[in-house]
C-alpha cells in the first residue's frame, strides 16, 4: 500500500467528481456519432482508471489515463471543441486528478530500506493532521474552511487538493511557484490578518515538497474535526444579567441580526476562530483568547466595543475583511452595554440565529408568516425529495404538497378541511377563523421509503416503524407529514385528526407543554373526531399490551415521546384528561400560565401525581 494516503485522496477526488452529462447532442450542435463514441470511451476509461489503481494495477492505471488523454486530446482539438466544452471541462478535471494520483505514486519513497509488496509507506516531511491542518484552521478557516472565497475550499484534505475553481494552487512536491505559497509568500492572504511567518510558510512548503502526504484516517473529514479541540480553560466572562424590559436597546430584539450577520461565520462552529464563539449569547459572555468582551456599564473598557471601532491593542478591527459597522449600530452596542449588558431572551444556550428567527416570526402577521412557511415548505420538500416536483392544493388554513397524485391530493384536501373542523370543535375554536398563525403545511407522501426520507434529511432522525403521521411545530414554521393509508380513509382521518390536533397544543402551551401532553393529546382528540378506524382500533389493542406502573410513569414525565410504546403510554394517560376538565387546562395555557400550574388549576394535583393515579387504576 505504498503512498497510500494520497492514492486514496486523489482516488476520492476523482471518483466524487460529477461525470459530465453525456446527454445526447442535436445534429445542429454538430457533434457527431464518432465524437459522442470517444467522449464515453475516455469517460470509460477514467472509470477503469479508478478500479484499475484500486486494485493496485498501476501499469494498467498508467495505460488507461494516457489513453484517456489521447482522446480528450484530439477532441480538444477539433474544429467543433466549443461544442463540446462541458463535456470536454469535466473529464479533463477527471484526468488531472488521475494524472496527480499517479504523479504521486511515481515518486521515489524516502523510507529506509526495501518496501516490500503492499508495505504501508512511513510519511515522510511534516505530519498533516497534526502540523498542516492546526496551522490551517488557524489561519484560513473563516475564508477557506468554514467558507469557500474565490471558489477556493480547504474544508477536507480532498478539497485542498482540488484546488480552485481556476485548478489545482500546487502539485505535490513543488511547492516553489506554487499558486498558494506565492499568496503566502506576498501576504497577500490571508487577508485582513498578519501574514504567516516565516515558520509558518516553511512547513507548508516543506509538506508539498514531501509530496503533501495525508495521514489521517479519512481525506473527505473537515479541518476542524481532525484538529483536536483546545481544552485550556477560557477566563470566566461576566455574570448573566437579565433584562427588566425598561432597557433602551435589548441584545435579542435590537443586536443578535447583526452578530449572526457578521460574526458567527467566522466565530462559530468546532474550532472558532480566537476561540471566541458567538454561537450563543452564553459565549459572547465567555469570551476568548483575548478575555471577556463586555464590561458591563462600561463599554469604553469593552473588548467588543474596541473591536468594532478599531481601537483595540491587538488584532483586526471587526468584522474581518467587511465594511466596519455603521455608526448607529456600534452605538447602540454601547448604549447596551452602558445600560447592563442585560438579556432579553429565554435561553442563554440558545442559537442566536434560531433567537432572531422566533422573534422575527412573532412580530410577522398572519398572512407574513403563511408566506413564510410556505417558502420553508418548498426547501423541506427539496430536502426530501429533491429529484421530485410535489402536486400541491393550497386551502384557507392549510397547504398540502405531496407525491401522489393531483386527484388523490384533492381527495385529501377534503378529509383535511372535514376533520380540521371536528378537531376545532373538540377545540371548542370557531374554524372559521385561523386555528394557527400562519398555515400548516401538510406533506403527504404515498411510499414509506417517501416518509422515511423526510425523517431523515429534514429532521435528522429515524421514525418508527409503526408510524404513519407526526408533526412539528413552532413560531417559525409549522407542518405535519402522513404516510397515506392504503383504501383505509377512515385510518386517515384519524392521522389528519392527530397532526391537526397536535400542532394545536403545541401552539396553545407556547411549545413549552411536555411531549407526552402533546403527543398522548394529539391522539386522545384523534380517537374522538375519529373513533371508527381500524388505527384508533391498534392504538388501543397496543396500548393494553404495556404494563402500566410507577416507573412507568417516571419513564413517561421524561419522555419526548418519540417511540411508538412511549407514543401509546401517552395516549393512555391522556383518554381520561381530555374527557374531563380539559378545557379549564387550555385555558390556563392559553392565558401564559406554566403547564404544572395549569394542570394543578384543571385537575387539582401536579403531572406526576395525576399520572400516577393513571396508572394506578390501568393495573
Amino acid at each position: 500500500m505504498r503512498q497510500a494516503a494520497a492514492g486514496l485522496v486523489a482516488l476520492a477526488a476523482i471518483v466524487g467528481l460529477v461525470r459530465s452529462d453525456m446527454a445526447e447532442v442535436t445534429e445542429e450542435q454538430q457533434v457527431t456519432a464518432e465524437q459522442q463514441s470517444q467522449l464515453a470511451e475516455a469517460g470509460a476509461a477514467l472509470d477503469g482508471f479508478a478500479e484499475a489503481f484500486r486494485a493496485r494495477k498501476y501499469a494498467e492505471a498508467d495505460r488507461l489515463a494516457a489513453r484517456a488523454r489521447e482522446l480528450l486530446e484530439a477532441l480538444r482539438a477539433a474544429e467543433n471543441a466549443d461544442e463540446l466544452e462541458k463535456e470536454l471541462a469535466g473529464l479533463e478535471k477527471r484526468l488531472a486528478a488521475a494524472e496527480r494520483l499517479l504523479a504521486a505514486k511515481k515518486r521515489p519513497s524516502k523510507t529506509k530500506g526495501k518496501n516490500k509488496q503492499n508495505e504501508p509507506d512511513v510519511p515522510s516531511g511534516p505530519s498533516f493532521v497534526k502540523e498542516v491542518a492546526p496551522l490551517l484552521v488557524a489561519r484560513c478557516a473563516g475564508c477557506h474552511i468554514r467558507n469557500a472565497r474565490g471558489g477556493f475550499s480547504m474544508a477536507s484534505y480532498e478539497a485542498l487538493m482540488r484546488g480552485s475553481d481556476g485548478g489545482v494552487v500546487f502539485q505535490p512536491g513543488k511547492a516553489a511557484g506554487s499558486r498558494l505559497m506565492e499568496v503566502l509568500e506576498t501576504g497577500d492572504m490571508p487577508r485582513g490578518s498578519p501574514p504567516l511567518s516565516e515558520a509558518e510558510q516553511k512547513l507548508i512548503a516543506s509538506w508539498i515538497d514531501a509530496g503533501a502526504r495525508f495521514d489521517g484516517s479519512d481525506p473527505r473529514a473537515n479541518l476542524t474535526d481532525l484538529v483536536p479541540r483546545d481544552t485550556a480553560e477560557v477566563p470566566a466572562g461576566p455574570q448573566l444579567t437579565r433584562a427588566t424590559g425598561n432597557e433602551s436597546v435589548q441584545f435579542v430584539r435590537d443586536l443578535a441580526e447583526t452578530v449572526v450577520a457578521n460574526c458567527i461565520e467566522c466565530h462559530g462552529g468546532r474550532q472558532p476562530a480566537a476561540r471566541l464563539n458567538l454561537t450563543t449569547f452564553a459565549g459572547l459572555l465567555q469570551g476568548g483568547n483575548s478575555g471577556a468582551l463586555l464590561t458591563a456599564g462600561m463599554p469604553e473598557r469593552s473588548l467588543i466595543v474596541q473591536k468594532l471601532r478599531g481601537t483595540a491593542a491587538n488584532g483586526a478591527r471587526m468584522p474581518l475583511q467587511r465594511p466596519p459597522l455603521p455608526e448607529e449600530i456600534i452605538a447602540r452596542f454601547e448604549t447596551w452595554i452602558r445600560e447592563g449588558a442585560a438579556f432579553d431572551g429565554e435561553d442563554q444556550n440558545q442559537p442566536l440565529e434560531l433567537a432572531v428567527r422566533i422573534r422575527q416570526a412573532a412580530a410577522m402577521s398572519h398572512e407574513q408568516l403563511a408566506e413564510m412557511r410556505a417558502k420553508l415548505a418548498q426547501q423541506n420538500w427539496q430536502l426530501a425529495a429533491p429529484n421530485t416536483t410535489p402536486a400541491q392544493r393550497e386551502y384557507d388554513q392549510f397547504i398540502l404538497l405531496g407525491n401522489v397524485p393531483p386527484a388523490v391530493l384533492e381527495e385529501v384536501g377534503r378529509a383535511a378541511q372535514a376533520q380540521l373542523a371536528k378537531v376545532a370543535a373538540q377545540f371548542k375554536l370557531s374554524p372559521a377563523k385561523p386555528i394557527y398563525k400562519g398555515r400548516l403545511t401538510l406533506f403527504v407522501f404515498n411510499r414509506r421509503f417517501d416518509y422515511s426520507e423526510f425523517g431523515q434529511m429534514v429532521e435528522k432522525r429515524s421514525l418508527p416503524e409503526a408510524w404513519r403521521a407526526h408533526w412539528r411545530y413552532t413560531v417559525i414554521d409549522g407542518y405535519a407529514c402522513i404516510l397515506l393509508p392504503k383504501d383505509d380513509p377512515d385510518s386517515l382521518n384519524t392521522l389528519l385528526a392527530q397532526v391537526f390536533a397536535g400542532a394545536y397544543l403545541d401552539e396553545v402551551s407556547g411549545g413549552k407543554a411536555p411531549r407526552w401532553f402533546v403527543v398522548g393529546g394529539a391522539r386522545a382528540i384523534a380517537v374522538r373526531a375519529a373513533p371508527r378506524s381500524p388505527l384508533a382500533k391498534a392504538w388501543d389493542d397496543g396500548l393494553k399490551q404495556l404494563v402500566m406502573a410507577p416507573e412507568t410513569v417516571e419513564g413517561l414525565l421524561t419522555s419526548d415521546a418519540a417511540t411508538e410504546d412511549d407514543a401509546l403510554l401517552a395516549y393512555g394517560a391522556m383518554k381520561p384528561l381530555v374527557a374531563r376538565k380539559f378545557h379549564g387546562l387550555l385555558e390556563e395555557l392559553r392565558a401564559g400560565t406554566s403547564f404544572d400550574t395549569a394542570m394543578a388549576k384543571a385537575y387539582g394535583a401536579d403531572p406526576k401525581t395525576v399520572l400516577t393515579g393513571w396508572a394506578g387504576r390501568t393495573r
